[in-house]
């Protein structure tokens, strides 16, 4: 999956972040290496995701998620903390598409999209479809 050319916003052990101003769009894959275990390091690593993306306009852009290779959670601590920090993780862009490698993460995300119907969040096994259903709903760009 091709996005375009990008400006790094965030490149640690776990997540990059990209911004990708040709396509509107913010690009975050989440790495192999799992989330650190402890809720303050938890904490710490949502922070810097939020503060990398927080000189954005998020109300003109979408959001790519990339989780496939992600080691997943549910445990309380992940739950609870996750909860906290989805609205500033996720909240105020047009449209947000996951992708995601497992059944039990679909489900997750169905849960979590329910719990915030607000975040428009689409779920898909496939990059390629993910970024064309942010594209076939992004409103077309006069020039001139």
């Amino acid at each position: 999956m091709a996005v375009g050319l990008s400006n790094e916003l965030l490149v640690n052990e776990w997540v990059e972040v990209w911004f990708v101003p040709e396509r509107d769009l913010v690009h975050m894959k989440r790495l192999a290496t799992p989330l650190p275990a402890d809720p303050d390091g938890l904490e710490g690593f949502y922070s810097e995701v939020v503060r990398a993306m927080s000189s954005l306009d998020r109300s003109g852009l979408d959001l790519l998620v990339d989780s496939r290779d992600a080691v997943g959670r549910n445990d309380p601590d992940f739950e609870r903390i996750q909860a906290a920090w989805r609205d500033a993780l996720f909240g105020g862009f047009r449209r947000v598409a996951v992708v995601l490698r497992t059944v039990a993460g679909h489900l997750q995300l169905s849960r979590y999209a329910l719990d915030n119907p607000q975040l428009r969040t689409a779920c898909f096994s496939d990059p390629d479809d993910a970024l064309e259903f942010l594209e076939a709903q992004r409103p077309l760009r006069i020039v001139g």
